[in-house]
């Protein structure tokens, strides 16, 4: 156990460096040596899975204990610990092999696959980035570490599906399903804070007892917070793993290139959520409404992906809703308790789904797709005991996969654009000139300590200020025009929040400059970039795709990094910043904690949206 627990204590940090320190490489080689760059990734992987089989090796001989440290803290001396920490067990083994063997596998198809292909050097890279955000997931320790790698996730995804840059469809697609992990990523975002509340410090995967929660869960005062908590993990995972309603993302994000489809859609990023509910099983399975959402979850999506499976016309299609049709029968036995058969499912489905998949473009050449499918048939056959009339109506309903686009359009991006709209009443430099003036008069009323009546202060900014940070962002999110404008919003509604965080409580102070430090620097930057555009392209706007990054490839990447920034992305200041502010904010406010979730959506999807309008799509 001595010898397994000092392996331990450094063994991951070599999981997350192997590809951290590959993506890093490539960026300086050569995009025109192909063998090379081909080469260098498959060693990563390769050196990846020799170790991940050695650990195991030495794991499993030691009697397979729980293993679990902290590695990292990044905010020791404040009431709240940000803290970096590791757990490895049975579900950990099962995904570390998983995704170390399918991400090995899949390098050496690729490396022939895509010979000759523009983006060649990108896709490596993106490979490994979107490798080190699964392994961070898997061997996280706690949210706090979960949450950066599942954002990881979310941005290799938007990089891959929109890999064929110079196509508007990828693009659109690639956003589309950006937009809705944000959601997932928002709902964890929630939960750790909701965890925080619960349990007022430290909080660990390790440390979760069925015993602590049972107590917790007679007092009435936390009832509702239990549910809440596991309702939004059932959500990210949902949302993660292509459930009913959000099912539709996983065969638009097949746009990628063949090898990103298989480690991604396929078998590694598509099993997560799956992952997120066996982590935090003794999280959600105290609340019985979430254990059902579960269950009705996996049986919905099973029983609907199915029929819409049997009437796609691409293979590709085909196989995605198939894998969704998979693991809603693994939602279903994790919701029954039936841990390791969910695993061995997992792992099956995975394997599977990656080899179909990865020969996919041989049986279409071959046109073996006709002979295996058909279409019409295959409905009637699994329902032949339905009336005629009943099975075409399926067929029908399944052809238009259900009606899920526009109900998830009616519901999520339809409203927010209505009331973004019809903020442009106001005209754009009576709304600048208005924001910036009552920022100052708050600023002015927090440093100089004004006296004013206490329940102004304490209750009303906060919430003026919040919703002033909303409203940017909305502007930002239906802005058609002016880039330069957008992005501005989107920082100012950064501003908004963190004033509103300073009037909730004063001790903020230094949390809060260490959240806008990163903001100011990610908003000079995409600033920098945006004017020197303007002075090489007088009328670029974010009406149309644009397709600058043939011109300006350099500022294409610099301007996406910066992006990043600006939607709290873990690579920056931000982010810990983020999670430590929310980390404080009193549950009796919930209001602004739901606001505030708002606002970092989108942020996300307002920031990345710019980008994608100004260097990606067809040239103009």
């Amino acid at each position: 156990m001595n010898i397994i627990s000092e392996i331990f204590h450094f063994v991951p940090l070599l999981f997350l460096l192997f590809p951290l320190v590959g993506g890093l490489t490539l960026v300086f080689l050569n995009r025109k040596s192909e063998s090379l760059i081909s080469r260098f990734s498959f060693g990563i992987c390769f050196l990846h899975l020799l170790t991940t089989v050695l650990f195991s090796a030495i794991w499993l001989m030691n009697h397979h204990p729980e293993l679990n440290y902290s590695f990292l803290s990044l905010w020791p001396q404040s009431s709240f610990e940000y803290e970096l920490r590791m757990h490895f067990d049975k579900i950990s083994f099962v995904f570390l092999f998983l995704g170390s063997l399918i991400a090995f596998l899949v390098t050496s198809y690729s490396r022939y696959y895509l010979h000759r292909e523009e983006g060649y050097k990108r896709f490596f890279s993106t490979l490994l980035f979107f490798f080190m955000g699964y392994n961070l997931v898997v061997l996280a320790g706690n949210p706090e570490t979960l949450l950066p790698g599942w954002e990881m996730l979310a941005v290799s995804s938007f990089l891959l599906i929109s890999f064929y840059r110079e196509r508007n469809l990828p693009v659109r697609n690639g956003l589309k399903v950006y937009s809705l992990f944000r959601i997932g990523d928002i709902a964890l975002l929630l939960s750790i804070w909701i965890v925080h509340y619960l349990w007022h410090g430290k909080w660990s995967f390790a440390s979760s007892s069925a015993e602590n929660f049972n107590i917790r869960n007679t007092e009435i005062s936390v009832f509702w917070p239990l549910t809440a908590l596991s309702l939004l993990i059932v959500l990210a995972a949902a949302i993660k793993s292509a459930q009913i309603p959000f099912t539709v993302w996983l065969p638009r994000a097949m746009e990628g290139p063949t090898p990103s489809s298989a480690i991604f859609y396929g078998s590694l990023s598509v099993h997560l959520g799956a992952f997120l509910l066996l982590r935090s099983h003794a999280l959600w399975i105290q609340s019985p409404i979430a254990v059902y959402a579960v269950i009705f979850l996996g049986l919905s999506t099973t029983l609907i992906s199915s029929l819409i499976a049997a009437t796609r016309s691409s293979i590709k299609g085909q196989i995605a809703y198939s894998s969704a049709t998979q693991i809603g029968l693994i939602f279903v036995e994790i919701g029954l308790g039936w841990d390791i058969i969910a695993l061995l499912h997992i792992s099956a489905n995975a394997f599977l789904r990656t080899y179909q998949l990865l020969i996919s473009p041989t049986v279409v050449s071959y046109l073996i797709q006709q002979q295996i499918y058909n279409k019409v048939q295959g409905v009637s056959k699994m329902y032949s005991f339905l009336p005629e009339k009943m099975r075409h109506g399926l067929y029908l309903l399944s052809l238009k996969e259900w009606n899920f686009i526009s109900f998830l359009r009616k519901i999520y991006w339809t409203p927010l654009k209505w009331v973004g709209n019809k903020l442009h009443i106001i005209p754009l430099k009576i709304t600048a000139l208005l924001s910036v003036v009552l920022f100052l008069l708050l600023s002015i009323v927090y440093f100089l300590k004004i006296s004013l009546p206490s329940g102004f202060l304490s209750v009303f900014v906060p919430y003026f200020a919040a919703t002033a940070s909303l409203v940017c962002m909305l502007k930002s999110f239906t802005m058609r025009g002016k880039p330069i404008f957008a992005v501005s919003m989107v920082a100012a509604g950064h501003f908004w929040m963190a004033l509103s965080f300073l009037f909730i409580s004063a001790e903020q102070m230094e949390v809060t400059v260490f959240y806008l430090s990163g903001i100011v620097l990610s908003y000079i930057t995409c600033l920098a970039c945006l004017w020197k555009l303007q002075l090489d392209i007088p009328d670029h706007n974010i009406r149309q795709f644009s397709g600058h990054f043939r011109t300006h490839p350099r500022m294409a990447f610099v301007f996406f990094i910066a992006s990043l920034g600006l939607a709290v992305f873990p690579i920056t200041f931000s982010f810990v910043g983020e999670d430590l502010l929310f980390s404080r904010l009193p549950f009796e406010i919930w209001p602004i904690a739901i606001i505030f979730s708002l606002v970092i959506l989108l942020a996300g999807f307002s920031q990345l949206r710019i980008y994608c309008r100004i260097f990606l799509g067809p040239k103009r």
